[in-house]
């Protein structure tokens, strides 16, 4: 795989990130968070979710019978569109129950567990951005923010905060704040208002789209679908966005099929090889510049120690 043909994790995090968070105008960097990390800390993926789901309707009495149940898995590619026939055939029998049992098990969310995640990726992303999206609903990430810097309701009409996260697609300790189903989506992602004090995160987006560089960290095809038509709206000068993907390196015609895709949205893509280490290649990447980072701000640091001792030494 050639390094000129496309951008390789080790140069983004070598010269294109730094560029990007050193500007004379001042870091306007966001890091949007997907589902590919929360599998870090026990949380399942949307189309095992979405297929839990159905399997539930077929368990319960006078439920979906078995061949529907199987054309349901075998034939509905989208998870959003398999979440959205489970919660309402389960909320139509009275079982909604059973569709919040199901999230709190994807999203891993024992409460024993939740206390533990407190190590992983996301202390290195702490500490590496400033401003922070994501469309995981777990609680998971949680654990590395302030409480009264966590928004999952209300999306901001102006600049982000820093230090602080915005759960697009709600939260599980609300699940009323969820966004998961179609219809969920299209309430959501509408942009046109028709109230002047009505402001969707469709608006939101856009705004952040157009004002922000935006770096996206596991985030799969399906999940990218979602953001598509936010993302190819007009960007302020000098915005980029990126988008970090793992691949073997023998898939070369696949990372150009997908940077055809990626690019009718302006979104450039980052590679990094999982021949190695799998998808831990990407962690190990952003430890490492974690450490680079903590390092350039220790040096200061470590100089005026030495300039103390030195002082001292002279007036002793």
């Amino acid at each position: 795989m050639s390094a000129n043909k496309f951008i390789l994790i080790e140069e983004f995090f070598k010269e294109i990130l730094p560029e990007l968070q050193n500007r004379p105008d001042g870091d306007k960097t966001v890091v949007f968070i997907g589902a590919g990390l929360s599998r870090n800390y026990g949380c399942s993926g949307w189309n095992e979710l979405a297929e839990s789901v159905i399997r539930e309707c077929h368990k319960i009495p006078n439920g979906i019978d078995y061949l529907t149940y199987q054309d349901i898995i075998t034939t509905v590619r989208n998870p959003k569109t398999m979440l959205t026939i489970g919660k309402r055939y389960l909320d139509n029998r009275k079982k909604l129950n059973i569709f919040k049992k199901c999230l709190n098990k994807s999203l891993n969310n024992n409460q024993s567990k939740v206390r533990k995640s407190h190590s992983g990726v996301y202390i290195y992303l702490k500490d590496i951005f400033d401003y922070f999206i994501t469309t995981n609903a777990d609680r998971h990430i949680d654990n590395f923010f302030d409480r009264d810097k966590i928004h999952y309701r209300n999306m901001p009409q102006g600049p982000l905060s820093i230090n602080a996260l915005y759960k697009i697609h709600g939260c599980i300790s609300d699940i009323n704040s969820m966004v998961f189903t179609t219809d969920e989506y299209l309430k959501q992602y509408l942009v046109e208002v028709h109230n002047a004090n009505e402001f969707r995160l469709g608006n939101f987006l856009q705004y952040i789209f157009q004002s922000y560089n935006v770096i996206f960290i596991g985030y799969g095809l399906a999940e990218f679908e979602l953001l598509e038509r936010m993302i190819g709206t007009s960007q302020t000068e000098g915005v980029r966005h990126y988008i970090i993907n793992g691949y073997y390196e023998h898939q070369t015609e696949l990372i150009n099929a997908h940077d055809l895709y990626f690019k009718a949205f302006n979104v450039k893509q980052v590679v990094y090889l999982l021949n190695e280490n799998g998808h831990a290649k990407l962690t190990q990447e952003i430890e490492q510049y974690y450490n680079k980072k903590l390092g350039e701000i220790n040096k200061p640091l470590a100089f005026s120690n030495e300039l103390d001792e030195a002082l001292g030494e002279n007036y002793e």
